[in-house]
């Protein structure tokens, strides 16, 4: 099933990440793996790391798409959340900026969003602080109404 959706880092007062994604996006698949995410990344190696990534210019993005660098899974709509991953890990420094899609009320289903100011992880507004994320359990129990 599709379900678009984006998910958005924020850090120093402007987003860091804005990544389109558009398969099967609910809290018991992507919601639980950026929790999981959280919970093992140390967050101040990631801020350091997000440091470096910045968003490519639209030529820049074509060119990338087409020519299949490896860093052409940062813009794929496939990536998911291992985005996160693969910031965290090096593989990628150059982004596609999607971060407008969030405006979308008809098609964006879900919007994450992960505050690195406010030190908070939310999913289409429900807010968790990252030092007291919930358990996989509690998480879902917020959206089994959603998860249907």
């Amino acid at each position: 099933m599709w379900t678009r959706w984006l998910i958005e880092v924020r850090m120093d007062r402007k987003h860091r990440v804005g990544q389109y994604c558009q398969w099967d996006c609910y809290p018991s698949w992507q919601g639980i793996q950026i929790l999981e995410f959280l919970r093992s990344a140390d967050l101040s190696v990631f801020k350091e790391k997000l440091k470096s990534v910045e968003f490519a210019e639209e030529e820049e993005s074509q060119k990338i798409r087409e020519a299949g660098w490896v860093e052409k899974e940062a813009f794929s709509r496939n990536t998911w959340s291992d985005i996160l991953s693969l910031i965290y890990e090096w593989k990628v420094t150059k982004l596609a900026d999607q971060v407008d899609f969030k405006e979308d009320w008809l098609f964006c289903e879900w919007y994450f969003l992960i505050d690195l100011d406010e030190n908070t992880y939310s999913m289409n507004w429900e807010l968790f602080k990252l030092d007291n994320l919930p358990s996989n359990k509690e998480f879902l129990e917020r959206f089994d109404k959603e998860d249907e």
